[in-house]
């Protein structure tokens, strides 16, 4: 993977060129030598989003717009520190028609039930077979498998998951609640488990995900 961060003062930036990336993280808003150092995104498969400064709200989406209509072949979209300020909810008003992979989890806040629903009524619902967020109410979730009908596999942290308290973790003997309840609610064929491996978000610090495959 190559990270692409905005120019230092260095000299020698200018002389390097990427023809054949297929694997880039890139921080935003870059400037003109962006484009003289990475001529082509057309082998492009994988792209992780992520702010120079969270803090402030940079406009960027005409550049990011612009490289992703550059990227025919690009399957995995990750979005990383999205400023909790900005106007734009990550990534609903961005397309690319050849996404399968997309990933909002740790973009340090999560979706609201009526941001739910509008990547639900996106272009994103329509293409997404592997989705990773973080939403505030456990109902989304179900919102979001039942809309999504390309949904394979579904990777959530959710705001109201007992199991992410203080007083929960792997390796209590206390019953998953969250488990519990979307299996009342969801096909038998769907497998439901715990992921293994923590992850991070602003409203949850550190936490475990649940996984969901959707059969």
């Amino acid at each position: 993977m190559y990270a692409i961060t905005p120019p230092s003062n260095n000299p020698f930036t200018s002389q390097f060129r990427f023809m054949n990336i297929r694997h880039l993280g890139i921080y935003f808003p870059v400037d003109a030598t962006f484009m003289s150092i990475i001529l082509r995104f057309d082998q492009l498969v994988s792209l992780k989003v992520t702010p120079y400064d969270s803090n402030h709200d940079f406009d960027y989406y005409a550049e990011l717009q612009a490289l992703l209509d550059r990227a025919p072949l690009l399957y995995s979209l990750i979005f990383r520190c999205w400023s909790r300020t900005s106007a734009r909810i990550t990534p609903i008003e961005y397309s690319n028609s050849s996404v399968r992979r997309l990933d909002v989890q740790n973009i340090d806040q999560c979706y609201n039930p009526e941001q739910c629903v509008a990547l639900i009524r996106s272009s994103w619902a329509l293409q997404c077979q592997v989705l990773c967020i973080a939403v505030e109410n456990r109902l989304s979730i179900l919102d979001l498998i039942n809309a999504m009908t390309q949904l394979r596999l579904l990777n959530v942290l959710c705001q109201d998951d007992p199991w992410n308290t203080d007083e929960h973790n792997q390796s209590s003997s206390k019953e998953d609640e969250l488990i519990g309840w979307l299996q009342h609610h969801v096909p038998a064929t769907f497998a439901i488990v715990r992921n293994a491996e923590k992850s991070f978000n602003y409203d949850f610090k550190s936490c475990y995900s649940i996984l969901i495959w959707i059969g």
